[in-house]
């Protein structure tokens, strides 16, 4: 059966064509699923050729590869100010990490993978609201052996810098001063 024509979800939660006939929910899905395309290839002129979405994908995560996961944890907590949002222990292998006090949903998290660890991203920044707390953290990374580069001013676009390395190697930035505020996307 193909339905034409507008769709109604009744309080009973029966969707009807707009002849009043109920629809089966597989062609209820599909009626609505193609309603969609068609406004958004009305709206969007380059979505009419399948170029782009009407709203661009929101970038949302970055998965870490650990052995661990309670070490990490740790880490990203002391270092990173992040909390622990959802906990796939002990069933499960990975915990996602936001900024505490972030809200909900946080706009962006960390997801710890616990597996082998055989590739690592460059490098993960954060940045400081002084360049004190810079100092801070490299001393407190000093100390516990997981400092990577001391403290430096790049300035430019790197701002006064150092990094640390997680307990998996993956490097850790923190800065201040670096030119975040402002930019467009």
């Amino acid at each position: 059966m193909r339905a034409r024509g507008t769709v109604t979800v009744t309080g009973t939660g029966t969707v009807t064509d707009g002849r009043g006939a109920p629809l089966p929910l597989r062609g209820a899905r599909d009626l609505a699923r193609s309603a969609s395309r068609r406004r958004a290839r009305r709206a969007c002129p380059a979505a009419r050729d399948g170029r782009y979405w009407r709203m661009p994908p929101r970038w949302t995560h970055v998965v870490l590869k650990v052995s661990d996961l309670d070490r990490s944890i740790a880490f990203y907590a002391r270092f990173c100010g992040l909390a622990v949002v959802r906990d796939g222990r002990p069933a499960g292998h990975t915990v996602w990490l936001a900024p505490r006090g972030a809200g909900a949903p946080p706009a962006f998290v960390l997801v710890l993978y616990r597996t082998e660890v055989d590739s690592r991203v460059d490098h993960l920044g954060f940045q400081c609201e002084a360049r004190e707390d810079v100092d801070r953290i490299a001393a407190e990374g000093e100390r516990l052996g997981a400092l990577a580069t001391p403290p430096w001013d790049g300035g430019g676009d790197i701002g006064y810098v150092t990094l640390l390395r997680d307990p998996d190697g993956h490097l850790v930035e923190f800065t201040f001063g670096q030119p975040i505020a402002g930019l467009e996307g």
